[in-house]
């Protein structure tokens, strides 16, 4: 890992180092297990979450990312303030950990488009959601979330209460649509 590059977390075709923890891949910081995860001021190009059913990711503190993607695996905002310049999408197969509390003060703003599919997007206490680009959530739970920036779209999904700007919609007269948002 190049750590001169003060803004970017940098991973050669060798080896990488988290937390004093050795992850060897190629351009890919991969982990298999739980971990904490602490970038601090850095910018990450790309945070793709393809974990299986191994382990949690955790954020323990924030980050900026050009996207990030979860495709399967666990992970727990913690809080956190968490900003892609791009896409922020979490798949069927991708979980947000931390039950009825999962979403507690966390603060995730996205510079580009928002899809989720089959997530629990749990509170006890208020969150924020800032989409600038388009949004689709597809059977999804929303619970003390203040979406701002653009509406966003739920579909086929529960109001848990307390939520603004998030508007809840049937799939009966918009699946076409959202097929090709969230690809269904």
């Amino acid at each position: 890992m190049d750590e001169s590059a003060a803004d970017k977390v940098v991973v050669d075709s060798s080896t990488a180092s988290n937390n004093g923890t050795s992850i060897r891949n190629t351009n890919l910081i991969r982990a298999s297990y739980d971990q904490d995860w602490d970038w601090g001021s850095d910018t990450i190009e790309e945070i793709i979450v393809d974990r299986g059913s191994t382990g949690t990711l955790t954020f323990s503190g924030g980050w900026t990312a050009d996207s990030f993607d979860v495709p399967s695996g666990a992970v727990d905002f913690n809080g956190q303030t968490v900003v892609t310049t791009g896409d922020f999408k979490i798949h069927s197969d991708g979980v947000i950990a931390g039950g009825a509390t999962a979403m507690d003060g966390s603060d995730i703003t996205v510079g580009g488009d928002f899809w989720a599919v089959n997530q629990d997007f749990q509170a006890t206490a208020a969150y924020t959601i800032a989409v600038t680009g388009s949004s689709a959530a597809h059977n999804c739970v929303f619970e003390e979330c203040d979406a701002t920036g653009s509406v966003l779209w739920a579909y086929h999904s529960t109001d848990g209460g307390n939520n603004t700007n998030i508007r809840f919609q049937s799939l009966t007269n918009v699946r076409p649509v959202v097929g090709l948002m969230i690809g269904i």
